[in-house]
């Protein structure tokens, strides 16, 4: 039971670090805070989002968002695949593959459904440690382009 507890408490905190450490940023003024809506508020980097509509996953990103289509489709287009989530699924586990921390190879799950990306971690060390990975990834377009030009085209669902 103690065993127990002392879990719960660690998760508590872990939680409470980890909404600090990703939500830094937010404005501490009344005005400017509510001047931000949840979208923005839930953004860790763009486009990963923690799943506070679901609450299934760690991380969604959705691909019905314009901001989305708009940054990142051209990308998909250029090297003919669809803009869907199976297709972002097996880019993104190509990348989580080549990540030096095997922690985040060994504990981050994605799967791909039609317009949804969706990020499951199954160990809680490894939260921190995954947006500090992939967000320099999704906010260069030029490292993100190598990516996907080098993707196996095997191993991803073009549709």
């Amino acid at each position: 039971m103690q065993t127990i507890m002392k879990s719960i408490i660690a998760l508590f905190l872990l939680t409470i670090a980890f909404s600090s450490h990703c939500f830094g940023q937010v404005p501490v003024s009344k005005k400017a805070e509510k001047q931000l809506t949840p979208e923005d508020k839930n953004a860790l980097c763009f486009p990963l989002q923690k799943d506070d509509v679901y609450s299934l996953y760690s991380y969604i990103i959705d691909l019905r968002d314009e901001k989305v289509r708009k940054k990142y489709a051209y990308l998909f287009a250029k090297y003919n695949y669809e803009f869907s989530g199976y297709v972002w699924a097996g880019i993104l586990k190509g990348i989580i593959k080549q990540a030096d921390d095997k922690n985040i190879t060994r504990h981050v799950f994605v799967k791909g459904q039609e317009s949804l990306v969706t990020f499951t971690i199954t160990q809680y060390q490894v939260a921190d440690k995954f947006p500090t990975f992939i967000c320099p990834i999704f906010s260069d377009l030029r490292l993100f382009e190598k990516y996907i030009k080098s993707a196996d085209r095997h191993k991803i669902k073009n549709y």
